[in-house]
């Protein structure tokens, strides 16, 4: 008997535990983006697009001008998405030099436009 429930406890697997998505951001005050070209571009430009299901519409576009390189590797500067109506938006980033343009990045993760004071969470 005993054999047999230890024999049961081997072959029962484990529950799988996931862990919990990130928080989304609700009105974010920094954006966080990588910039491997950082030292050939003159500025970046932010595109706030709204989400709608699967469709994404550009809201606003912001130009970042040119913001230093962290010590990480990162570029962090400050954004204010206050102007814009409450949503759901996702951003993306394009590098500028010149009068090239990159095409835009992935885009961040999903962040809120909602009634109250920004978050200290941003957007990646």
């Amino acid at each position: 008997m005993i054999s047999t429930l230890l024999l049961a406890a081997i072959l029962t697997p484990a529950p799988i535990v996931q862990a919990p998505p990130p928080p989304i951001p609700k009105n974010p005050t920094l954006i966080e983006f990588s910039c491997p070209d950082h030292d050939r571009d003159d500025q970046h430009e932010l595109k706030i697009l709204q989400v709608t299901g699967t469709n994404r519409v550009t809201i606003t576009t912001i130009l970042l001008g040119d913001p230093p390189l962290d010590t990480d590797g990162m570029v962090r500067t400050t954004i204010n998405v206050q102007p814009i109506a409450f949503g759901q938006y996702v951003a993306t980033v394009n590098s500028i030099a010149g009068t090239e343009k990159s095409d835009p990045s992935d885009e961040s993760n999903q962040f809120e436009r909602v009634p109250g004071r920004p978050s200290k969470l941003g957007i990646k």
